[in-house]
């Protein structure tokens, strides 16, 4: 049993190479770039390896293949949370909300493999997507009793205002006329 993300801010899709290593899943491919917000905190390419995975509801059903880029690790292990209220008992969900580790990431290049048509209208920021793997919420419940955690990188804040990194250089005689005040 593997724990899938759906992430739409992903260019590319990911596997933890630890359960490709543990499935014994055949290397299709290999390719250098960078997976900047993994493990690195700045633009390093290094090689990755591509391989190939069949994967299925995990109540069953036809299986589809997937090609994920193995990478070390994918993002912190998700905590176990309530399922959301108002859905119909007869919804098939595909996660059980006991939380745990993410094995793979399905970025934009996969993700309408997955997401099928059907929506279900839990309040105003919440739904739940039909997928191959059974239903999926997403947004942001009301209810959940979660507090949002928001992480910065104080490194990249700063370069962002970073005049120089528009092209932009700051004024001598603007920054004298500011020390002196």
């Amino acid at each position: 049993m593997l724990r899938a993300l759906l992430d739409g801010g992903s260019d590319a899709s990911y596997i933890r190479k630890t359960v490709a290593e543990e499935m014994s899943l055949d290397v299709i491919g290999s390719d250098t770039f960078a997976c900047v917000g993994f493990q690195e905190r700045a633009e390093e390419p290094r090689s990755y390896d591509r391989v190939a995975v069949d994967l299925q509801n995990r109540h069953g059903g036809e299986a589809r293949r997937f090609e994920l880029w193995c990478c070390d690790r994918l993002c912190a292990p998700l905590p176990p949370a309530e399922q959301p209220e108002g859905l119909d008992e007869n919804i098939e969900l595909a996660d059980d909300f006991s939380g745990g580790q993410v094995d793979i990431l399905i970025g934009t290049d996969q993700y309408y493999k997955v997401v099928l048509r059907d929506c279900v209208v839990l309040d105003e920021s919440l739904r739940a997507l039909d997928t191959i793997f059974g239903y999926v919420i997403h947004g942001k419940g009301t209810s959940t009793g979660q507090s949002t955690r928001h992480v910065y990188h104080c490194q990249q804040v700063e370069q962002m205002w970073d005049l120089d990194s528009m092209g932009k250089t700051p004024d001598p005689e603007a920054q004298k006329l500011q020390r002196e005040y």
